[in-house]
């Protein structure tokens, strides 16, 4: 690590955090400090310079740079690139030139007390690092250096000239696939987190689709948490095609609770099916740690499906919630037969009527759908044998939403309009065999003839007689059925709508 570095980080050379609105006086201090003999108040100088971004200091800093010792140079070459330096190719050819000259000097720590100190950098790592800049101004004529380097370098050898790498393999394709193999093989160190995970990001920028299998390496080989994290991230970001696969695997084999959880939450919230919620409720049986277990549990009860992407026509919506009422079946979440059946055939009127257009019909059946789903989970405590659980419910309830988010609203309707209304329900209740008989239907038929007869003279009273007679009629054949029946479907359909 460089010295400047060290003296940062054990409080040396101390950070100022204030804002960088400082005076033109302020300015000048910092300037000036770079003539000072004082190592550490040169360093600090520089460091303020660069954070405080004043360019000013540039000529400065160049005519003391020679005068200096080797960790101010090296970070020296950091500004010269911040600050576009006109001549920054020209310090980083005559640097790399002399480096096995600088890499041999001693600094003087205190030569009355014959304290001096080793360069921290060999003429390996100087070249490298002249290397990095002389790629920015296209001169790659030092490239194999830098796996010299690699080969012979210190601990942290790799990490330094990683952008180096990537430069390498966008410019120099002699050694591209050298430099591949070092940044496939850092994403294996065990050291610096942050370089395996700018490697793996690296990698997957320069060449796609190819590096998956060192990511999923990452995955569930890597021993520390936040690789493991940021490498599903990036398997997300680039649409891994078996990242669902590969999460429901983790999810039993993940050894840190947290990260199970995270792999829990993006079963349920980013692939969402009837499946998923199935697996990770199923999952949450056997987690072993309770803190993890809760959150998971609030995640299933917080559970919304998630939305369609909106490339999705109604028509494939309408076609997703049909089978997803079927898979709800499955499960033993709706029940019975009959009220699945009633609840199918709105879906397939709705989709009837998206096939031709009609919007307003089409949001009136998914409207019906939800509603229905809504009445019969909130009337849980009547004693026929529909029903819906909690987890149906979420899986219908919000798909019909879904798609009604995505339809016309229905414009109010006036009594000429819910009139033609009321006589397509009923159609549609004798139809299915939900309302019967014949005659008993064109006694009901005639009430909406004679109630529209009536709206259309204007004969409110009478009007309002005519549809008291039709929802009387539905109920009483509702109680007491014999060969004239209205079933609980047709029930529903008809006797709200028409009070």
């Amino acid at each position: 690590m460089k010295i400047w570095l060290i003296l940062i980080l054990f409080g040396i050379i101390p950070l100022r955090m204030h804002s960088q609105n400082i005076t033109p006086d302020e300015r000048q201090a910092y300037i000036d400090s770079l003539d000072s003999q004082d190592e550490i108040e040169r360093y600090k100088a520089l460091n303020e310079i660069h954070r405080l971004k004043i360019i000013e200091a540039l000529p400065k800093i160049e005519s003391v740079f020679w005068k200096a010792d080797v960790s101010f140079q090296v970070f020296s070459f950091l500004v010269f690139d911040a600050f576009n330096s006109s001549n920054l190719c020209l310090f980083a050819k005559a640097y790399y030139d002399s480096a096995i000259i600088i890499a041999n000097r001693v600094i003087i720590i205190d030569s009355s007390l014959n304290l001096f100190l080793k360069s921290p950098y060999s003429t390996l790592q100087l070249k490298a690092e002249m290397t990095h800049y002389l790629h920015k101004c296209g001169n790659y004529s030092t490239t194999s250096n830098v796996f010299e380097y690699l080969r012979n370098g210190g601990k942290n050898a790799k990490y330094d000239i990683q952008e180096t790498l990537k430069s390498i393999i966008k410019n120099v394709p002699e050694y591209a696939d050298s430099a591949k193999y070092w940044l496939i093989k850092i994403t294996k160190e065990p050291d610096i987190m942050a370089s395996r995970i700018q490697a793996m990001y690296d990698l997957v920028e320069l060449y796609g689709k190819e590096m998956y299998p060192v990511i999923v390496t990452m995955v569930t080989d890597t021993g520390d948490i936040g690789t493991r994290l940021m490498a599903y991230d990036l398997l997300y970001k680039t649409s891994y095609p078996n990242l669902h696969d590969l999460l429901k695997d983790r999810l039993l084999k993940e050894t840190d609770p947290y990260l199970r959880y995270v792999i829990a939450d993006s079963l349920l919230f980013h692939y969402g099916s009837v499946a998923d919620y199935v697996f990770v409720k199923n999952y949450n049986t056997q987690e072993t740690d309770p803190k993890m277990k809760s959150w998971i549990e609030k995640s299933i009860r917080d559970y919304e499906p998630p939305k369609p992407d909106i490339s999705y026509t109604i028509i494939q919506m309408l076609d997703s919630l049909a089978h997803c009422l079927q898979q709800v079946a499955g499960y033993g979440w709706i029940g019975d037969v009959g009220f699945v059946a009633e609840m199918n055939n709105y879906i397939v009127t709705a989709k009837n009527k998206a096939v031709i257009n009609d919007s307003i019909n089409c949001t009136r059946y998914v409207l019906t759908f939800k509603q229905r789903i809504n009445e019969e989970y909130v009337d849980s405590l009547d004693n026929d044998k529909k029903f819906i659980t909690i987890d149906g419910w979420k899986f219908l309830y919000y798909n019909a939403q879904y798609i009604l988010d995505r339809l016309p609203q229905i414009p109010a309707e006036s009594a000429a309009d819910m009139l033609d209304t009321l006589s397509s329900r009923l159609q549609m209740s004798y139809s299915n065999n939900w309302i019967g008989s014949q005659t008993f239907v064109r006694i009901l038929e005639k009430n909406i003839q004679n109630a529209k007869s009536k709206y259309t003279a204007k004969d409110s009273i009478g009007c309002a007689q005519e549809i008291e007679s039709f929802y009387k009629l539905v109920r009483l054949r509702y109680l007491a059925p014999g060969m004239q029946f209205v079933k609980t479907e047709a029930y529903n359909l008809l006797y709200n709508y028409a009070r």
